[in-house]
């Protein structure tokens, strides 16, 4: 898994009790996510895993890649800093 930081709030999807009930993760969240499928014929709304504040739910891959950044990269190290 992989560790992300949200710029921006981004909706993920909790399914408990055969309902998916939507929710707001806020930016500046660390999630962890599954596997993303960087190739180019990925379908833009596939869907990836994600741990949460000891949830487990499921967002839109796109979402993840538009507004999440790596936790690890030097990007991210500098924002730790200030």
């Amino acid at each position: 898994m992989t560790r992300f930081r949200l710029k921006s709030a981004t909706m993920a999807l909790r399914h408990a009790h055969e309902k998916d009930t939507a929710i707001t993760i806020p930016a500046g969240a660390e999630i962890l996510a599954g596997a993303l499928d960087h190739s180019p014929t990925a379908a833009p709304n596939r869907t990836v895993q994600i741990s949460w504040n000891g949830d487990f739910l499921t967002m839109f891959q796109i979402d993840l890649i538009e507004r999440g950044e790596d936790s690890h990269s030097p990007e991210s190290k500098q924002k730790d800093r200030v």
